[in-house]
């Protein structure tokens, strides 16, 4: 039994079948921090993908969702209980962890929140029914501008948790004692994120919720993913890894 995480992959799975998993079964977990970017429509290269990595993939994979995922697919999958909390089966051993629950994995408790807030649409956020849209797009790759999204084909109001969602995670915590084993979210706590980046990214809502939770409960590490690097940091002595390439072995 192990329990792996890594970081964003937005559609790229080549890393999971990295060779130290040569020896894994499916009693072993890869937890994905959000940027899975395996679920965003019904093509038939998507659903030939998704039954590879279920064949091929020697561990159980499961995933929380970021800003980046199709959700609108994600929707039409089925919610079902799994180890304390909802999850969504995208097949057997490719699993969603959904947002505010508490999962018990080998005695081990994670709390997992999904979504962030995009930071790669400063250049527009366009409506896929807009009649000018393709010029409008012409336009900015002719001013080298590519820092744009089309809402309902590659951005959705859902990257960002709902209240409900929100409400959840923190009364999961409570129940238990505001302590956990480890955090999994997608972003992070304004304060992490201000130490790695020099304040670089702007507070939200999210960041200011995680911020609540980094000052109250007690776990032994928080792992993101979200800002495509890999760091280890220790804020006001608790343990927080960023996670983009690297494959972290915690169980």
């Amino acid at each position: 039994m192990a329990i792996y995480l890594t970081g964003d992959c937005h559609g790229d799975f080549n890393r999971l079948l990295d060779p130290r998993f040569s020896e894994s079964d499916k009693n072993d977990y890869l937890i994905v921090c959000g940027d899975f970017g395996g679920v965003w429509s019904e093509s038939q290269w998507e659903e030939q993908m998704l039954d590879r990595l279920e064949k091929e993939l020697p561990y159980t994979l499961l995933w929380v969702d970021g800003n980046h995922e199709g959700f609108d697919h994600l929707k039409s999958y089925k919610e079902e209980p799994w180890n304390g909390g909802l999850v969504q089966f995208i097949r057997p051993h490719v699993i969603h962890l959904m947002r505010g629950f508490t999962y018990t994995i080998e005695k081990q408790r994670f709390w997992v929140m999904g979504g962030a807030i995009s930071i790669d649409i400063t250049d527009g956020l366009f409506d896929k029914e807009d009649p000018l849209l393709k010029e409008k797009i012409l336009d900015l790759k002719k001013q080298g501008k590519n820092y744009y999204r089309i809402r309902g084909i590659n951005w959705f109001p859902e990257e960002m948790p709902s209240e409900e969602e929100l409400e959840r995670g923190m009364e999961c915590l409570r129940k238990n004692g505001m302590e956990t084993d480890y955090i999994i979210t997608h972003g992070a706590p304004a304060m992490v994120s201000n130490y790695f980046s020099a304040w670089r990214f702007k507070t939200d809502e999210l960041t200011d919720y995680f911020e609540k939770i980094r000052k109250k409960a007690q776990f032994k590490r928080w792992f993101c993913g979200h800002y495509h690097m890999d760091e280890n940091l220790v804020v006001e002595g608790k343990n927080f890894q960023i996670l983009y390439n690297k494959i972290e072995r915690i169980y």
